[in-house]
């Protein structure tokens, strides 16, 4: 830089130097006295001898001056165009050394260009592992939540089961009654039931699958370790049935014979606090022997879901 700066400074002298050193005009007179006229004299001869010199006439006054102007004139011009010849050869290195810094600058800013292109791709790569780590850990914490849902679903949910059903035939009908006890850890409501009596060998025949008969809406909950009881009226045609085969036996032990035949089902439908849906049904025969109704093993009958 200090180089350039001294190449710069010599120039721009040589340039005025170049500029001053304009020649002087040489038509420059002195002002004489006009000599008097001695023509045809001796020191005037008309004839000359010898070898003739002639003598420039001298230019006027006006002439002189103008050439003078004329001569300041393109001093000036030649000094000021020199010094617009220095001050743009300045310019130019001026230019040269911003050119300089400017590619400097340029691969300077290149340079961190690149170098912020990297850490951007560098930071994309960490932020897309962090981002895949974030959503296995999602999937990790979505699964523990199911499994605790399905757990407490499998605890804390109600449970609905039928029992200690007995026949009271002291009535007209008669009549079975049960109850319905939650074994569950939250309560149950919204009870629908349905329920009948069957024996078999009779016209009404059992139907394949639920329902039984017209459910009836129970507006009870019962709380966990509650319990509920129900009765079943014995349709008129099984009551039929069950006294004719009353007044027809004979022996000891009539009405175990008649018992032993007789079948309660019905199915359950209640929602627990989280308003799930869940459905119990229940396929009894009665044992004379253990003076109780006891589970059919059919699935399609017997079954909670």
């Amino acid at each position: 830089m200090k180089t350039l700066f001294a190449f710069a400074v010599c120039s721009f002298a040589l340039v005025l130097s170049a500029s001053y050193g304009y020649p002087q005009s040489q038509a420059k007179s002195e002002n004489k006295p006009t000599a008097q006229d001695k023509r045809g004299t001796q020191e005037s001869p008309l004839i000359i001898q010898g070898n003739i010199t002639t003598k420039a006439p001298e230019k006027p006054e006006s002439e002189r001056k103008q050439e003078e102007e004329k001569i300041g004139i393109e001093r000036s011009i030649a000094t000021y165009t020199g010094l617009a010849a220095g001050i743009t050869f300045l310019l130019v290195i001026v230019t040269g050394v911003l050119a300089r810094y400017t590619y400097k600058l340029w691969k300077t800013t290149n340079a961190l260009a690149e170098d912020a292109k990297r850490t951007a791709d560098r930071q994309t790569v960490e932020m897309k592992e962090s981002l895949d780590i974030a959503s296995r850990s999602a999937k990790t914490a979505e699964d523990s939540v199911i499994l605790a849902r399905n757990e407490f679903n499998a605890v804390h949910c109600a449970r609905l089961i039928v029992r200690r059903i007995i026949i009271v035939s002291s009535r007209e009908l008669p009549v079975i009654r049960y109850e319905i006890a939650n074994i569950g850890g939250t309560k149950a409501n919204n009870l629908e039931i349905s329920t009948m009596v069957w024996l078999p060998d009779t016209s009404h025949s059992i139907p394949h699958m639920p329902q039984y008969a017209d459910s009836i809406a129970l507006p009870v909950t019962i709380d966990s370790g509650d319990k509920y009881y129900g009765e079943c009226v014995v349709a008129a045609e099984e009551a039929e049935e069950f006294g004719f085969r009353e007044t027809q036996m004979i022996g000891d032990h009539p009405i175990s014979v008649i018992l032993s035949c007789i079948y309660f089902l019905g199915y359950i439908v209640y929602r627990d606090q989280l308003d799930r849906r869940f459905e119990t049904a229940f396929f009894r025969r009665y044992n004379p022997s253990t003076n109780r109704f006891s589970p059919v093993d059919d699935p399609d009958y017997e079954y909670r879901a």
